[in-house]
């Protein structure tokens, strides 16, 4: 019982001699501009998938958008 505990605290010891510890700089939070835009890329999935049909059937005569307007 007392070997284990006699190599452990050499280990510590040693660890501690070496300089294995890392620094942590520590700073405060400071007020400033806050940026209004995100920029990336990806792709936006729908987590419930729900199906979409027409109350009411009739034949579409005239379209006023094109595909991929807003």
């Amino acid at each position: 019982m007392v070997i284990p505990l006699v190599v452990l605290l050499a280990g510590g010891w040693v660890f501690i001699k070496r300089g294995s510890f890392h620094s942590v700089e520590v700073t405060h939070p400071v007020h400033g501009p806050a940026v209004q835009a995100v920029y990336a890329t990806g792709s936006v999935e729908a987590s419930v998938m729900l199906p979409l049909a027409a109350r009411s059937s009739a034949r579409l005569t005239k379209l006023y958008v094109d595909e991929g307007a807003e």
